[in-house]
């Protein structure tokens, strides 16, 4: 029986010996094989930089060839062909990450930060938008304005903040809030577009209704669908930027130009909550508070055609906000 298990361990030693010296085998032919394939590889590029070379110089077919004249040489092999094909490939590969810089730097690939000073929306030169507006005073609130604000929102607004206007029963209705707060973690000033603020709870759940509808789609439509809608919509983000920047102080506005050129543009060139494409309709929250605060926001127009806003009830936390 000893003799019998001996045998078989040795028969198995062997098989596993015999095993291994394949594995070397095909290890080697599957390096040579990879070997001739990037070989391979190279030469197609090589030949393909040829042809178009060729392709690129005059014809010379009224020519008669002579003697001296060879074809070029494709599928080289040697140490100083592969030298050549490696320098062929490189000059393939440079030129196509040169059009991928190219395609960059181009206009048309700029996010849309970088395009909201552009002329479209620049109203700087539009100083009806600034005539318009009387200086901006921004008036504490009291405790007890504090308090309702707290209770409607369920949480006290961060920055500096005033009442615009206010529901019939006397509750605030919407908020003025300043462009600029600051960072709780870093310390540093950051844009705050959106500059009024709707907080009663019956005007919101009412607007959060028609947004549950397609409001938003419905109302882009609208506004769509006629030229003089289109230009009076872009005129209200015209007339929101230019308010929320003149409402900056002196020392305030003088600050941003030290912000990154994404951040200084949303405080002065964004629409309204912040909004860069102005032929869509980002919020109805947004439009109404801008409506109810001047009465010239053609969406906020829309959003009281389609029924009658709730007046203020009771203040309960919404479940729809800004």
């Amino acid at each position: 029986v000893r003799m019998s298990d001996q045998v078989r361990k040795r028969a198995l030693r062997k098989e596993i010996y015999e095993k291994q010296a394949m594995m070397k085998t095909f290890k080697s032919e599957l390096l040579e094989l990879k070997s001739q394939l990037k070989m391979l590889t190279l030469n197609y590029h090589a030949n393909i930089a040829t042809v178009m070379s060729l392709l690129q110089q005059p014809s010379n077919l009224s020519k008669t060839p002579s003697k001296n004249d060879q074809p070029p040489v494709i599928g080289r092999q040697g140490n100083q062909a592969k030298k050549e094909d490696n320098k062929a490939l490189e000059s393939v590969s440079e030129d196509c990450r040169r059009k991928k810089r190219e395609k960059k730097k181009s206009p048309m690939n700029k996010p849309s930060k970088k395009l909201l000073s552009s002329k479209w929306n620049n109203w700087d030169s539009k100083h009806e938008y600034l005539s318009k507006k009387d200086e901006i005073i921004w008036t504490p609130p009291s405790e007890k304005d504090i308090a309702d604000v707290t209770k409607q929102l369920g949480r006290v607004p961060q920055g500096v903040w005033t009442i615009a206007t206010r529901c019939p029963s006397g509750h605030p209705q919407t908020l003025r809030v300043y462009p600029l707060k600051r960072d709780r973690k870093k310390g540093r000033m950051l844009p705050h577009p959106t500059h009024f603020w709707l907080t009663c709870p019956a005007i919101i759940r009412r607007i959060g209704e028609i947004e549950r509808a397609d409001g938003c789609i419905r109302a882009k439509r609208w506004m769509l669908s006629d030229v003089k809608r289109q230009k009076e919509y872009k005129k209200n983000h015209l007339e929101y930027a230019a308010e929320r920047w003149k409402s900056l102080s002196e020392k305030d506005a003088k600050a941003t130009s030290t912000m990154p050129i994404g951040l200084r543009d949303r405080i002065k060139y964004s629409g309204i909550g912040g909004a860069s494409w102005w032929d869509n309709c980002k919020c109805l929250h947004q439009n109404y508070a801008h409506f109810l605060v001047h009465k010239t926001n053609i969406i906020g127009k829309w959003v009281q055609s389609q029924g009658e806003v709730k007046q203020c009830g009771e203040m309960t936390p919404p479940s729809e906000s800004l």
